[in-house]
């Protein structure tokens, strides 16, 4: 049995922290000190010493047997008695140690890893793995190694570990935890969100991923990754067609999709109107919102129409409101037509736009006193509101904003996946 103990001396402490470090520096290094055979680094030569020594991966085990172990200083062989030497060899990330005398007799071997099946260093693996899962970039770790003289995989075993080992490893977890999300999926009306990062933006990207994620529960239920030379060498149908991978694998797992809900992608939206016309297609309604006050920000840059710009924020969180309150398409359509009679301070029309919606304003009454001044009606900036509430092309789209839904959650986690991965 052994005992293992561990001083975190050497992690620089907050600032909160220094004052009451300082008066324990000496009692620290004090502790290192105590027993023979510590070095402690003292002068210059001792500093270049240091420089021209390296470190290695060492597991615990190892070390530990490497302490225990004594080694004869004559060959034990009948008949030889030569001296026995200890040599030292780096393979890869691991540090051999072999006691021999002259003429070859192997007395001991020692090394600072085990190892796997085919003489595979354990530690290559680990490096491999936890490269992968921090999503570092092995050019990076390689240079910081070659800088601190570690011993560190060639980028050829990298490769081929993770090719032969990790990677299958991952997709094999991956796909257990998927079918169990499956499982508890099965039978019920899913509303599932979904979102494609490139890349690079625009027309150059070489790489897709799509994701996607329940609704309720925010569990991703599938990642789909696709280079464009899958798609013909064209970036332009790369987010069109991990979609519609993605989706279609779902469906053949047997989930019941009652809803898909993406941003406004041209492509994916002729896509669902011709394939799968039984699934109900929404746009996030946060790009939606984004989209308008941009239109409307940009219509207020002239002079004649700038009174249109206080407006921005009350009119998007209109459009907002409509999408989370109407119960119909046609109420949706005549609650947001209202707001071009409510900036001219007329809360009541005379008739209805749609059928089953209102003739006047939601609001309670309203205070005397405000801080934002009316639209005059028929006003250059009147005008340009009415153009943007009545485009046909948005009144169009209301069908795809009338549930109201939301992929902020899911583009959390693609935010957060290229802050680690990229």
């Amino acid at each position: 049995m052994y005992t293992i103990s561990r001083l975190d001396h050497g992690v620089l402490p907050s600032e909160s922290e220094d004052e009451e470090d300082e008066d324990n520096i000496h009692e620290s290094e004090q502790e290192v000190e105590l027993g023979p055979n510590i070095t402690r680094l003292r002068t210059n030569e001792d500093i270049g010493t240091l420089l021209q020594d390296h470190p290695v991966f060492v597991n615990t085990k190892q070390l530990m047997e490497l302490a225990r172990t004594t080694v004869s200083l004559n060959c034990k062989v009948e008949g030889c008695g030569g001296i026995v030497q200890m040599s030292m060899q780096t393979v890869s990330s691991a540090t051999y140690f072999k006691w021999a005398c002259e003429k070859g007799h192997i007395a001991n071997k020692w090394s600072s890893q085990p190892l796997l099946n085919r003489g595979l260093q354990s530690t290559d693996v680990l490096i491999s793995t936890a490269l992968i899962a921090s999503g570092n970039n092995f050019q990076k770790m390689a240079m910081f190694a070659k800088f601190l003289k570690l011993p560190f995989p060639s980028q050829s075993s990298f490769g081929k570990i993770q090719r032969t080992y990790v990677l299958p490893s991952i997709d094999q977890i991956w796909e257990i935890h998927q079918n169990e999300v499956f499982n508890e999926f099965q039978g019920k009306n899913l509303v599932i969100l979904g979102d494609g990062r490139t890349d690079s933006p625009g027309h150059s990207a070489q790489y897709c991923t799509y994701t996607f994620m329940e609704n309720t529960t925010h569990k991703i239920l599938h990642i789909v990754s696709m280079d464009k030379r899958m798609t013909g060498g064209k970036s332009a149908v790369l987010e069109k067609a991990c979609f519609q991978r993605g989706l279609q694998f779902l469906l053949d797992k047997g989930l019941v999709i009652s809803e898909v809900v993406t941003d406004a992608h041209v492509q994916v939206e002729a896509l669902m109107k011709r394939d799968y016309p039984n699934i109900k297609h929404s746009f996030d309604i946060w790009h939606g919102c984004k989209n308008l006050g941009k239109k409307i920000i940009q219509a207020g840059q002239e002079k004649s129409k700038r009174p249109l710009l206080q407006w921005t924020r009350e009119i998007v969180n209109h459009f907002w409101f409509c999408a989370d309150t109407a119960a119909t398409e046609d109420e949706f359509i005549g609650m947001w037509l209202g707001v071009i009679h409510h900036v001219v301070n007329e809360h009541e029309w005379i008739l209805p736009y749609r059928i089953g919606s209102k003739s006047s304003c939601m609001h309670g009454p309203l205070t005397e006193e405000r801080e934002k001044g009316w639209l005059e009606a028929g006003s250059p900036a009147h005008a340009a509101l009415r153009d943007i509430v009545k485009d046909k092309r948005l009144l169009k789209k209301i069908p795809y904003y009338s549930n109201c839904r939301s992929t902020a959650v899911l583009e959390n986690f693609q935010n957060l996946n290229s802050e680690i991965f990229l």
